[in-house]
């Protein structure tokens, strides 16, 4: 099972701040009728006022369930709903966050028609 996550990374100010902030995602192995969850997370953040992710996934074989802010931005807005394609998640805020850590966790449901 794969997930691909596609970011746009805003700086509040391009020359105050150097360097280039590292987007994941966790990995698991798992199984048909199983639920798992995995991180996304952020890492060499020079400083970033705005993220937006995008989530896409193979529908057939997955079902988002939940994603969770874990406040390291002020400011949160999950996707309206998690059968929408792609799922967006926008952290932002009014000035440069420069933490690192996990942003959010994304659960998934393996769907009985997933290939083993």
């Amino acid at each position: 099972m794969s997930v691909l996550l596609i970011a746009c990374i805003v700086p509040m100010s391009a020359f105050a701040q150097s360097g280039v902030a590292e987007l994941s995602i966790g990995s698991t192995e798992t199984s048909v009728g199983e639920s798992f969850t995995i991180p996304v997370s952020l890492a060499n953040n020079p400083g970033i006022a705005a993220i937006h992710i995008r989530i896409e996934y193979d529908q057939t074989a997955l079902k988002l369930t939940n994603a969770t802010n874990e406040g390291m931005f002020p400011m949160f807005t999950p996707g309206q709903s998690y059968d929408t394609m792609p799922y967006n998640l926008l952290f932002f805020s009014v000035s440069n966050c420069t933490g690192n850590g996990v942003l959010s966790y994304l659960t998934f449901e393996v769907l009985d028609t997933a290939e083993a």
